[in-house]
């Protein structure tokens, strides 16, 4: 018999991420009430207006909203999704956090970031 081929496993390209463009340290309040803004950056090596934001899935959450926006100042367009808080998985312990989604095209792309989980109010 003929071997079948085995499948080519669909591309997958590491992306450039920032938590809450222009903070740092990266940090969110474990009981925030509001969204985190998590930006895809475009670079020489990928458009981030690319990515079908539906897609994106952020701590185990999807995007409330996004937006093209130039959030790093250099010129190219990146894309900003904003993530309901208390939808986020995150941890006290959690130091990263990272994103996985989709392009148009159906590239897979992931991307992870610094993280600093704070605890709220008791």
């Amino acid at each position: 018999p003929t071997p079948t081929p085995t499948p080519t496993p669909p591309a997958s390209q590491q992306v450039d991420i920032d938590i809450k463009p222009g903070m740092s340290p990266n940090s969110i309040n474990i009981d925030c009430r509001g969204v985190v803004p998590v930006a895809i950056l475009t670079d020489e090596s990928f458009d981030a207006s690319t990515v079908d934001p539906p897609t994106v899935i952020f701590a185990e959450a999807q995007p409330k909203d996004w937006a093209l926006e130039d959030v790093d100042q250099d010129g190219d367009v990146d894309l900003v999704l904003h993530f309901k808080c208390q939808e986020l998985t995150l941890g006290l312990e959690d130091e990263v956090a990272c994103l996985d989604g989709y392009t148009y095209g159906g590239t897979n792309i992931w991307g992870c970031d610094s993280v600093s989980v704070v605890p709220g109010k008791n």
